[in-house]
């Protein structure tokens, strides 16, 4: 039993670990976009306002 208790808790902390992982992941590919639609935006001439306010669509709210 303690064998079972032991792998269950290593498998257990394992997918919560590999979840943390892919969160990450997601966000640095998140944050990657947004750098460049933020470039992408300024070269094109957009103005720092209209840049921001798509930012904070990407980002899916109204946060800065």
């Amino acid at each position: 039993m303690e064998a079972f208790i032991k792998n269950y808790h290593e498998t257990y902390n394992a997918a919560k670990v590999n979840e943390l992982l892919l969160r990450i992941k997601a966000h640095n590919e998140k944050e990657s976009m947004a750098a460049k639609v933020s470039e992408a935006m300024e070269i094109c001439g957009f103005s720092p306002g209209d840049i921001e306010q798509v930012l904070k669509q990407l980002r899916g709210g109204d946060r800065p």
